[in-house]
C-alpha cells in the first residue's frame, strides 16, 4: 500500500528524471516507499511541522529533522526506501501554506549511478502492541548535514500533493481493519462449527450427544454481528476506492464523495471499519472463550492488529485540510 501510493504520488507530481529514477524499482518491489509525516512535537497537527529543507543551489535541498511512527521507514527486505516527507523550506510562511513535499531516498544516486547513504538514519524502532510484521520507525535526517531532499510538486503545495497519498490511504486503512475483522470471523465460524458443548435447549436428556456451539443462539448472534460489519464495511469501501486511483474516473463525484468522507459525522466505510472492527474481532475472539485469548488460536493477534487502525481517525483540523485540498 504504502509503496505504490508513494510511486503514484511521484507519478502525479514528479519530474521525468524522478519518474524514471524511481518508479520502475518501486514497482517492481525492490524500493519500499513510506509517507513521513509526524514529528515529535506535531502529530496530526501538520502545520507544525519543523522539518527544515535549505536549498543547495545544484537541484536539491539539505534535509534535517526527526519523523515519528514512520511505517516500514527501514528495514533489510528492500534495497532501498523511499521517503515522502513534509518538510518547511527555509523563510517559508507559518502553517499549512509554508509545507513542501521532497523526496528523501535512504540511499541517493551519486556518481556512476551508485546508490550513496543519504545521511537518513534509523533512530529507533517502536515495539508495538500488535502490526508486528511491520517495523514502525523514528527517523533522523542531516544528523551529517548530509541528507539530500528532492522537490516534488510546487514550493507550498506539499500538503496539496500528499492528500493523494493520505486519501487512498484512508480507504486502504479501512480495507486492512475489514479484512483483519473478516479474517477473524472466518477463524470463529471455523472453530463454532467443531467445538461441541451443551445440548438443545429443548433436549431434557443428558445422554444425548453435544452439540456444535455453532447451534446455540448467542453464539449466533456473535457470528451475525461479526459478518454484518465485514460486509457491510467491504461494501461502502469497494464503492469508494476507485474514486481514488490517482486522478482517473469521474472527478467532480470524486471531490464530492472525498468531502462527504471528511465532513460527514456518520460512519462511512473507513469509519465503520475502523469502530465497529474492534468490536467485531472481539466477538470472534469470546467465540472461542479461553481460547480465544491464547496464541495457540490467531484471533488474540487479530485483537491485537486491528486495534491500532482508529489511530488513523484524523482530528477535525485534518478534515478542514481535506475539504480545502476538494476545493
Amino acid at each position: 500500500m504504502l509503496t505504490s501510493g508513494a510511486a503514484h504520488l511521484i507519478e502525479s507530481f514528479g519530474t521525468k528524471e524522478q519518474i524514471d529514477h524511481y518508479i520502475p524499482k518501486m514497482f517492481a518491489g525492490l524500493w519500499q516507499g513510506t509517507m513521513a509525516l509526524t514529528e515529535p512535537q506535531a502529530g496530526s497537527s501538520l502545520a507544525d511541522i519543523s522539518t527544515i529543507a535549505v536549498p543547495a543551489g545544484d537541484g536539491y535541498y539539505n534535509i534535517r529533522g526527526q519523523k515519528l511512527f514512520i511505517s516500514a521507514g527501514d528495514h533489510d527486505g528492500v534495497e532501498n526506501v523511499v521517503h515522502l516527507a513534509l518538510a518547511r523550506i527555509k523563510d517559508a510562511p507559518a502553517g499549512v501554506k509554508g509545507i513542501s513535499l521532497f523526496i528523501v531516498p535512504k540511499y541517493r544516486a551519486g556518481e556512476n549511478g551508485k546508490l550513496v547513504f543519504n545521511d537518513v538514519n534509523c533512530a529507533g524502532i517502536y515495539h508495538k502492541l500488535g502490526y508486528r510484521g511491520a517495523p514502525i520507525t523514528q527517523l533522523s535526517f542531516g544528523e551529517n548535514d548530509d541528507c539530500r531532499g528532492y522537490l516534488i510538486a510546487q514550493p507550498g503545495k506539499g500538503l496539496f500533493a500528499m492528500f493523494q497519498m493520505m486519501n487512498a490511504a484512508r480507504i486502504e486503512v479501512g480495507l486492512g481493519a475489514a479484512a483483519i475483522a473478516s479474517a477473524a470471523y472466518y477463524a470463529a465460524l471455523e472453530y463454532t462449527r467443531e467445538r461441541p458443548q451443551g445440548r438443545p435447549i429443548t433436549a431434557k436428556d443428558p445422554t444425548t450427544p453435544q452439540i456444535p456451539i455453532i447451534e446455540h443462539a448467542d453464539i449466533k448472534r456473535m457470528l451475525l454481528f461479526q459478518r454484518a460489519v465485514v460486509e457491510g464495511s467491504l461494501s461502502l469501501l469497494m464503492q469508494w476506492q476507485p474514486l481514488f486511483r490517482y486522478g482517473t474516473g469521474n472527478r467532480r463525484r470524486g471531490k464530492r464523495t472525498l468531502q462527504f468522507i471528511a465532513g460527514n459525522p456518520h460512519p462511512g466505510g473507513q469509519e465503520l471499519s475502523l469502530r465497529d472492527g474492534i468490536l467485531a474481532v472481539s466477538q470472534g475472539l469470546q467465540c472461542l472463550g479461553g481460547y480465544g485469548y491464547c496464541d495457540e488460536f490467531p484471533l488474540e493477534q487479530f485483537y491485537r492488529d486491528v486495534r491500532i487502525h482508529p489511530f488513523t481517525k484524523e482530528p477535525p483540523a485534518y478534515r478542514e485540510w481535506i475539504c480545502w485540498a476538494a476545493r
